[in-house]
Order: structure tokens, then sequence, then C-alpha cells
């Protein structure tokens, strides 16, 4: 019988180098076996939510490094943190403001609590099929049209490294007297070296979550919560956390927290100069290539958004019969470089203090190299290439769609259900989210009209070969809707 240990470490050992979550990239040096220091609250090793020792100590160290007035511990994952901030600054039947970006975790935090949500849209990247930045001007109209509207929620960076203009969001918040909790899982490293932009901490935001596996160097589900300024109630904020968190938080995860917050104040400086001086030398190596280009800010005539966090590897493939999902299985296949995400027309690579020089050699050699086949098969055999198909065409230019919201998620609990093939739900009121994982945005959610557009998306996604989630019943190509019952016109007598 393989168990799962023997199967991770029979991957580990392998030499499949690692462009993905999580940020330690099993770099990190020890010789320690969790089992040995799995604890629990024994005296004197303190109490995560009554924290007056070491713990203590640690979380002072997380305010010192991140600058915050208050900073939590977290050991179940952003999502903990997401739940946590939300229902704390929210009561029922609340309005909230949120762009459509926003992690399913917050969906799922706006369903739990009743919430009636209210969406902003993220500008879309001209040509490239990513989500571009929240604007603040949006983000004023909004708060102007609906005075309900208690807490502002956006994702920045999103999954692909596009970064708002926090400080200006922040600002138009607080001038309405409004809270912002900025979504800031994929940017725990922002704002300790000048090439990465500001951190939203840094930036004005309320609440602030980061998760420490995917950019920094924490174990997977380890995660911070910080508090900037008075117009949070600390209290409310653990106090739901000791009810979303688990009451027995593991001191594995914990202690991974602390190391890579003491590694940070100790060799921070160091650690990213390194990094920087890595990412510089390869963006700089693979400027000349012909089929290949990696996106950045620099090779931007009109910037169309604030700003972009360059440790994340965007890579797009510029062919007509070789699309993003061949580089993405090429990569891992041919040479063994395991990607974070494959888009619609682009292949994600993460990047994190772990990397070293020889795994962004390797990526560079593996994609000269596969340039390099892309310019011989186009001049040679230009006559076999598919053209790209009008649902292709669909799909790069409907993500955006704006949804038809008929009721809140909630809602959508109370109401006769039923189940129907994916194709006759065109018009129906949707009971389940559609998403591709990762990053998890929706593409639809509960309490939304299903488009053509939708639909459309959703098949063409699937024939591609991407990963759909969400519908219970999604091998089947069927969803759950809201059912219509029609109801004959009764008359008393005919006059």
């Amino acid at each position: 019988m393989q168990k799962l240990y023997d199967e991770l470490m029979e991957y580990s050992k392998s030499d499949m180098y690692p462009f993905h979550m999580p940020g330690h990239k099993r770099r990190m040096k020890s010789d320690n076996n969790p089992y040995i220091y799995d604890m629990t609250e024994v005296d004197g090793l303190d109490n995560l939510y009554e924290a007056d020792g070491i713990i203590k100590e640690a979380l002072d160290r997380v305010k010192q490094c991140y600058s915050s007035d208050k900073s939590y511990y977290l050991v179940n994952g952003s999502t903990c943190g997401i739940l946590t901030s939300i229902f704390a600054t929210t009561k029922e039947n609340d309005s909230i403001l949120m762009a459509r970006n926003c992690h399913g975790s917050v969906y799922k935090a706006v369903y739990l609590r009743k919430l009636k949500p209210e969406y902003v849209y993220p500008k879309k990247i001209t040509g490239k099929n990513i989500y571009g930045e929240i604007s603040s001007n949006d983000i004023e109209k909004k708060l102007i049209e609906n005075e309900n509207i208690k807490v502002v929620i956006i994702t920045s960076p999103t999954y692909e490294g596009v970064i708002s203009d926090v400080k200006k969001i922040a600002d138009i918040v607080h001038k309405y007297n409004k809270i912002l909790i900025v979504d800031e899982a994929h940017g725990s490293h922002l704002g300790f070296n000048d090439y990465f932009p500001k951190s939203a901490l840094q930036c004005g935001a309320d609440i602030v979550i980061h998760s420490l596996h995917k950019t920094m160097l924490g174990l997977t589900q380890t995660g911070l919560l910080h508090i900037k300024g008075n117009r949070v109630d600390k209290y409310e904020i653990s106090r739901y956390l000791g009810i979303f968190q688990t009451s027995s938080p593991s001191y594995v995860l914990m202690s991974s927290i602390d190391e890579s917050v003491c590694k940070l104040l100790e060799k921070g400086a160091r650690l990213f100069d390194n990094y920087v001086e890595n990412l510089v030398k390869f963006k700089k190596n693979v400027e000349n290539f012909t089929n290949i280009q990696i996106f950045d800010v620099e090779n931007l005539e009109n910037t169309e958004f604030f700003d972009f966090d360059r440790s994340k590897i965007l890579i797009f493939i510029d062919s007509k019969n070789k699309d993003a999902k061949y580089l993405y299985d090429t990569l891992r296949d041919k040479y063994h470089l395991q990607m974070e995400m494959v888009g619609t027309n682009h292949v994600l690579a993460m990047t994190s203090l772990a990397d070293d020089s020889e795994g962004f050699d390797r990526l560079y050699k593996a994609l000269e190299d596969i340039d390099r086949e892309i310019r011989i098969d186009e001049v040679y055999f230009s006559r076999d290439k598919k053209e790209t198909t009008s649902n292709d065409k669909l799909v790069e230019s409907s993500d955006a769609v704006e949804a038809i919201v008929k009721m809140s998620p909630y809602e959508t609990d109370v109401q006769k259900k039923e189940i129907i093939d994916i194709e006759e739900a065109i018009g129906k009121v949707s009971c389940e989210y559609i998403y591709m994982y990762p990053p998890g945005v929706p593409i639809l959610a509960p309490g939304e009209i299903i488009t053509e557009n939708i639909v459309k998306m959703y098949t063409n996604y699937r024939n591609r070969g991407y990963n759909i989630y969400g519908p219970r019943y999604n091998e089947l190509e069927k969803i759950i809707v809201v059912k219509e019952e029609f109801q004959y016109l009764k008359f008393d007598k005919i006059r």
C-alpha cells in the first residue's frame, strides 16, 4: 500500500522544479521531524487565543515586521481570515461592495453572513485576457449609489500580479466612513524591497490578509491577518477568529509562521537582493524571444493598471497552432518544470524568496528551446496551422461580462430547485457556482442569471481541457437552478 507520505517523498526527490505554491519551494533547510514538536497548549507553551508568553512575543515580531497595529496568526489559511474579517465588520442583510474577481472565500462569507453583494468590476488588460485593476472612481460611484454598503473588499495583487491603487481606494472608502479589506494573500512579500510595490498596509487598508505559503516561506495553510488604524473592532476580529479557526492550532504551523517572520527580520534585505537579482537577470534574458513573451509593465506602452507584482512570471505564447496548454504540458512533461497555472492564453510561474538561480536558468533554457521550435514550426508548417475558432475569441472577450443579479446567494437556498442540462439553463437563476481553479474566481455565482455567453464559456473551457468546478453534476454537464413554476391566471367570473 502506497501511503500519502511515501508518494510525497517520492515526488520531492524527483527533479521536478516547483514554479508554484508553496513559496518555500521545499528548500527550507531543517532536520526536524514535525512529530517531535507537534504540541498542544501545555504549561510554558502559551495559548494562541490568550497569548501572553512565547506566542505573544512571536505576534509582536509580526507587528514589527509588517508595521501593523495588530496581527493574528492564521492556521486555517487565508480563507479563515476572509471569513473572520467580513463577519467582524458586517451584520446580516448589510450590503458589501466586492470586486468581482474576489476569491471564492469572499463569496462564501457573503452567503454565510446573508449579505447583499454589490459588484465592482476590474478592467481587462487589452489582448491578455487577465483581470486588471479596480478603479477608485468605480468604488466611489458605488458608494454614492448605495449608502447601505458597510465594507469594501478587493483583491490586490490579483492571482496574475496586477495591483490596484490601494492608497487612492482607501482614501475614498474612508471618505465615506466605510472599512476597506484587502485580500493580499498573494502579496505577503510586498513592501520589503523597492523592486516590488508597496503593501496594502502601507497604503491605508484597514484589514489585510496574507498567505505566507504563496510567496513567502511558510508551510501550506499558514497566513496572517493585520489591522491598521482604529476603524476595526479588534474584539470582534478575535471573537470570529475563534469561531472560524480551529480550537487546536497546530504548533508546527505556528512555528513555520514564526520561522518565516524571523528570516525576514534577520536576513530579509539580503534574501530580497538575491531574489531581485535573479528576477531581473531572467527577464532581461528572455527579451529577445520571438513567440514567447514574458509580461511586465516595462513592456507596455500604455500601462492599463496601477502597478504589477514582478514576482509573477506570466508567459504568453504567440502561435497559430500551439496554445498555452501546450506550453504548460511541455514545460512539465519534457523539462520537469511544474507551473502554477495555465490560463486560456498564458502560463503562470510563481516565484518566491526560495527560488534560486538554477530554477530560473532551467526555465530560461526550456523557454528558449520552445521558442525556437515554434519559430521553425511557423516557417515550415504554416499550411497546417489551425485558425483561432470563434469560440476561442468568445472566451477571450467574455470573461468580464457583468453579472445579472436576481437575488443574494443565500436567498437561493430557500427557493424550489431543479436540475437541468446547462445548455438549457440560459435565462435561469443559478443556485451554484461555476469557476476555473486556479484561481477560483467565479464565472457564475448563485442568484445570478445564466447567460448564453456563460454557457459558451463553460462549454469551451471544458472542451479545451481546463478544470471547471462548482456544479454538483459537473460531469453530466448539468446545473441546479431556481425552479420556475407556471401558474394559470384565475378569475372569479367573466364580466
